[in-house]
């Protein structure tokens, strides 16, 4: 991801089986190492005011990955996704920063869904959109709506929906 007018970039590498989100300076000769784990870090980015990091952390191959907000101020983490066995990915910060919305899973659900994070209360309500396949969320609207996608259940191809945290409704 680029930031500051193109002149930053945010992404994840993996040096000596060590996994890492880098922040590099356009010509990638400043670096400067934020996170480092063994599991994989995927999906970085930075909330508008750059308080917060958040990314994906965990085994793709197996589907469990968590989302994890990461304080830049006090250097404190948080795990987003709740419970023993919910796993999650793929997240993005609302304009303002204080919401996050993100695809999650458990092992026993059919189909991922699409959950939002409230970062002051640390509350997530499940929106249970799940009747088919889930990803990609995204603030929209003035963050009234979640753009998302979902598989279409006679196709099988992945169609774009709206979801008005409002009013409730689905649009295709």
């Amino acid at each position: 991801t680029v930031y500051d007018e193109g002149q930053e970039i945010l992404h994840q590498n993996c040096i000596k089986g060590r996994y890492n989100i880098v922040l590099n300076n356009i010509i990638f000769d400043e670096y400067k190492s934020i996170v480092t784990s063994t599991a994989e870090l995927i999906h970085p980015m930075f909330s508008n005011d750059k308080h917060y990091l958040m990314y994906t952390e965990g085994y793709q191959d197996t589907g469990e990955t968590e989302v994890i907000l990461h304080d830049l101020q006090s250097g404190e983490s948080r795990i987003i996704t709740t419970g023993d066995k919910e796993f999650g990915a793929i997240a993005q910060f609302n304009k303002a920063g204080d919401k996050v919305v993100y695809a999650f899973w458990t092992p026993d659900q059919q189909h991922p869904d699409i959950a939002v994070y409230d970062i002051a209360t640390g509350l997530n309500e499940q929106l249970g959109l799940n009747t088919t396949e889930c990803w990609r969320p995204v603030f929209w609207q003035n963050d009234t709506e979640i753009l998302y996608i979902h598989q279409n259940e006679n196709s099988g191809y992945f169609e774009v929906n709206s979801y008005s945290l409002e009013s409730k409704e689905i649009r295709n």
